[in-house]
C-alpha cells in the first residue's frame, strides 16, 4: 500500500494538470485576435445598443440616389401660328424682311428681296405722330422703334394684300413677338379691326382689356382717351 499511494498520488497530480491546461488552452482560442486581412463585407445596418449592450434599434442604411430629374417639359416657346391660333401663317401669307423706318406706333418701312414696303400693322391704331401729334404719339413711335427698328421681322397677311393707301396690311412678328398685339397690351395703341381683316380681332380686344386694367399707356388714370 505504501508503494501504491505515491504512485496514485503521482497519477491524480498528473490529470488535474491536463485538466487545467485543456481549459487555458480554450480561452486563448477564444480571445484569440482575428486577422487583419480577413474580407469584410459592407455594413447593412446601424445598430444602437443600450447601456447592457443590447440591440435597441436597427435601421437600413440608405442607398445614395442620385437627384431626381425634373419631369416638367418647358413650355415651348411662342411661334407664329401656334401661339397666336386667329394667325394663319402658310408659304402664300408670310414673307420676310428688314426694317428699315419707323413712321410711328403702328406703320413701318420693311425691305423684302431689295424692294422697300410701307406696312401698316393689322387690327390696331396707335396715336399720330406725323404731320399731326396726338397725345402718347411719341412714346408709341418710340416703343415701335425699341420692338422693330432695324430688326428682321415675319409679316403675315390676313385677308387683304393693302389698304386704299397701297400700304401692306401685315401682322408682324420680331421673333415670337408679335408686335401689333404688345402695342396694344402695353396700352401704346387700341384694338381697331377693319373689315375684312378681323381674324384677330379678339386677341386684340383681349390685350387692350389687360391694358385697360392695368391702366397702361391711353389707359391710365385721368387720360381723355
Amino acid at each position: 500500500m505504501k508503494g501504491i499511494r505515491p504512485a496514485f498520488y503521482a497519477i491524480l497530480a498528473l490529470a488535474l494538470i491536463i485538466s487545467v491546461c485543456g481549459c487555458s488552452d480554450q480561452k486563448v482560442v477564444n480571445n484569440a485576435i482575428q486577422p487583419t486581412n480577413a474580407p469584410s463585407e459592407l455594413p447593412t445596418a446601424s445598430v444602437a445598443s443600450d447601456s447592457n449592450g443590447a440591440a435597441t434599434n436597427t435601421q437600413p442604411l440608405a442607398t445614395p440616389t442620385a437627384a431626381p430629374r425634373s419631369t416638367t417639359t418647358p413650355s415651348a416657346p411662342l411661334t407664329v401660328g401656334t401661339s397666336f391660333p386667329c394667325i394663319h401663317e402658310t408659304t402664300d401669307r408670310t414673307s420676310v424682311g428688314v426694317v428699315t423706318k419707323v413712321i410711328d406706333g403702328d406703320t413701318i418701312h420693311v425691305l423684302i428681296n431689295g424692294v422697300d414696303y410701307k406696312v401698316r400693322y393689322i387690327g390696331i391704331n396707335a396715336p399720330e405722330d406725323t404731320t399731326k401729334k396726338e397725345r402718347l404719339g411719341p412714346e408709341a413711335t418710340a416703343r415701335d422703334k425699341e420692338l422693330v427698328a432695324g430688326k428682321t421681322v415675319t409679316l403675315v397677311k390676313d385677308v387683304s394684300e393693302t389698304d386704299q393707301f397701297g400700304r401692306l396690311l401685315r401682322f408682324v412678328f420680331v421673333g415670337n413677338v408679335l408686335v401689333n398685339y404688345e402695342l396694344v397690351r402695353e396700352g401704346y395703341a387700341k384694338a381697331t379691326p377693319y373689315k375684312p381683316d378681323i381674324s384677330c380681332e379678339g386677341l386684340f380686344y383681349d390685350a387692350q382689356l389687360q391694358a385697360q386694367q392695368a391702366h397702361l399707356g391711353l389707359w391710365s388714370v385721368g387720360s381723355a382717351s
